[in-house]
């Protein structure tokens, strides 16, 4: 998988990506051999998704991948509220993904808190945003 929205959260075999340009989602897409007519479409403005793709054809192993539509016009609260839904939607790949069924609650609390974390960073990595 490319560089850009690539994040090492997770060593259990998973790749997870955070993409805010459909551009690169599509370039991800293809170098990792997920056919086209599998990819989910971009979402719309102010919307996001997390989908999950086992063993691209050129690239093995389980990807999760996030995507944040277009974002102008939101605040800081909105894209972090945001990227902390998605947030959960990863870490319930990722519980799939070893086959816990039934987490502790403090660890389901600290590895959301992580994973949005790092979605948020990510993003103003991705988005050049100046955090403060």
């Amino acid at each position: 998988m490319p560089e850009f929205g690539r994040i090492n959260l997770m060593p259990v075999g998973l790749v997870v990506a955070l993409f805010t340009k459909r551009d690169h989602y599509k370039q991800a897409m293809g170098e990792i051999g997920i056919r086209e007519e599998n990819w989910h479409a971009w979402p719309d403005a102010g919307g996001a998704w997390v989908a999950h793709y086992v063993d691209g054809e050129k690239c093995p192993g389980k990807h999760i991948v996030c995507c944040l539509g277009d974002t102008a016009g939101m605040d800081g609260i909105d894209i972090a509220s945001i990227l902390c839904h998605e947030a959960v939607h990863v870490y319930q790949c990722y519980m799939d993904h070893v086959g816990e069924r039934r987490p502790a609650d403090e660890q389901s609390a600290y590895a959301i808190q992580s994973i949005a974390e790092t979605l948020m960073r990510e993003f103003v990595r991705l988005e050049g945003v100046v955090a403060k």
